[in-house]
């Protein structure tokens, strides 16, 4: 049972790393979410996996200190809410629906306050 509990948490860590890369180039998708779902499933299955995300060369500093409670520099706060604001403000202007604008509007909010509230780092030199 604990082995098809591991592999489990490997394909859904897996599924979550794919949909986070296809997330980097889709405005509508976040990445974010999805690779720190996939570093849950890792810690739980693959030590090989979880260390190979919180070293990669492009993200993984970021998530390492979102991950550990260190907080982000101003400069990825204010990319983070830049691309999250030009993603979620081009699928507002493309749905026509009034009540799915007000959704992503209320969605685009809680991330701003929550990237806004984390603990800000000092900047690295």
């Amino acid at each position: 049972m604990e082995n098809l509990k591991k592999k489990i948490y490997i394909c859904v860590g897996l599924l979550s790393v794919v949909l986070g890369i296809i997330g980097a180039f889709l405005p509508v998708m976040p990445t974010v979410p999805f690779l720190l779902v996939a570093l849950f499933c890792f810690e739980r299955s693959s030590k090989k996996y979880h260390n190979m995300i919180l070293n990669n060369k492009y993200f993984g500093k970021v998530l390492k200190d979102y991950y550990e409670g260190r907080g982000l520099t101003i400069s990825v706060k204010i990319k983070a809410i830049l691309f999250l604001s030009c993603g979620i403000g081009f699928s507002v202007y493309k749905i026509q629906h009034l009540h799915l604008k007000i959704m992503l509007i209320v969605i685009w909010l809680g991330v701003v306050f929550h990237i806004i509230l984390l603990k800000t780092k000092p900047k690295e030199k």
